[in-house]
C-alpha cells in the first residue's frame, strides 16, 4: 500500500521557488546594497567635480589665518595664462594678492565668482591683485568661463594640476575651490578651504591693509576680523 505524501513544513522558503533562485536572488539583494552603499560614500565618484563637492560640502568655509611671523611662504607661481600671456607671481612684489583656485567644470567655482569679480573691481586701485589658478581644465571652457563671469584677472593654466601640488600642506589637491591672500611681504596671510563669499574676502583684505597702515606708523593693527 503507498503511503501518502508527508508534507513540507519547513519555514522561511516561499512556496513553489526553487532553492536556486532563491540564492540567486539573495546574492543579487546583497550585491545591491553594497553598491549603493559605496556609491553613497563616494568610492565611485572620482570626477573632479565630485572631491569638490565633498571638500566644500565638509567645510564650507575652511578659513585659516596665519599670524605675522609664522606665515608660510608661497610656492613658484608662474605660467601661461588663459589670455596667452605669460604671470610670475613674483612680478607682484609688494601687493596684497588674492589667489583663487578654480576650475569650470567645478560648480561651486561659479557660485563664487561673482563676488570674486566683485572684490577684484572694488580693490583694484588699492595695492591689490587678484591671480587665478585654472586647474585640470578644457581650455574652451575655462576661456568661455572667464568671458561669462567678466573675470578681470588673469588666471594661469594649470593643465595637470602641477602648480595647486606646489600648495601642498597649504591646500589639499581636491580642494576646488579655494583662496590664498598673501600679504605684501610675500607670505600667505590666510587661506580658505571651499567656496569663499565676498564679506569673508574682503574682510581678509581689509585687515592686511590695516596692517600695512599699522606697521607704517609703528603700532599694532587693531582687532582682526
Amino acid at each position: 500500500m503507498t503511503q501518502p505524501a508527508t508534507p513540507s513544513f519547513e519555514t522561511g522558503r516561499p512556496p513553489g521557488v526553487p532553492r536556486r533562485r532563491r540564492l540567486i536572488v539573495a546574492a543579487a539583494t546583497v550585491t545591491a546594497i553594497v553598491l549603493i552603499g559605496l556609491w553613497a560614500g563616494g568610492v565611485f565618484e572620482t570626477s573632479p567635480e565630485s572631491r569638490a563637492g565633498q571638500q566644500t560640502g565638509d567645510n564650507p568655509t575652511g578659513l585659516t589665518r596665519y599670524p605675522p611671523g609664522e606665515r608660510p611662504a608661497p610656492p613658484v607661481v608662474r605660467g601661461e595664462t588663459l589670455t596667452g600671456s605669460q604671470l610670475d607671481l613674483t612680478e607682484l612684489s609688494g601687493k596684497i594678492v588674492v589667489i583663487n583656485v578654480w576650475g569650470s567644470w567645478c560648480n561651486p567655482c561659479r557660485a563664487e565668482t561673482p563676488e570674486l569679480v566683485k572684490a577684484a573691481t572694488e580693490t583694484s586701485g588699492q595695492g591689490v591683485a587678484f591671480v587665478g589658478i585654472d586647474t585640470r581644465d578644457n581650455l574652451a571652457a575655462a576661456r568661455a568661463f572667464v568671458k561669462a563671469f567678466k573675470m578681470p584677472y588673469p588666471s594661469i593654466i594649470d593643465r595637470d594640476g602641477q602648480v595647486l601640488l606646489g600648495f601642498n600642506g597649504i591646500v589639499p589637491f581636491s580642494a576646488v575651490p579655494s583662496t590664498v591672500v598673501v600679504d605684501r611681504s610675500g607670505a600667505i596671510a590666510a587661506r580658505v578651504i571651499g567656496r569663499i563669499d565676498y564679506t569673508t574676502l574682503t574682510g581678509l583684505i581689509a585687515d592686511l591693509q590695516a596692517e600695512t597702515a599699522a606697521t607704517s606708523l609703528g603700532t599694532k593693527p587693531s582687532g582682526q576680523r
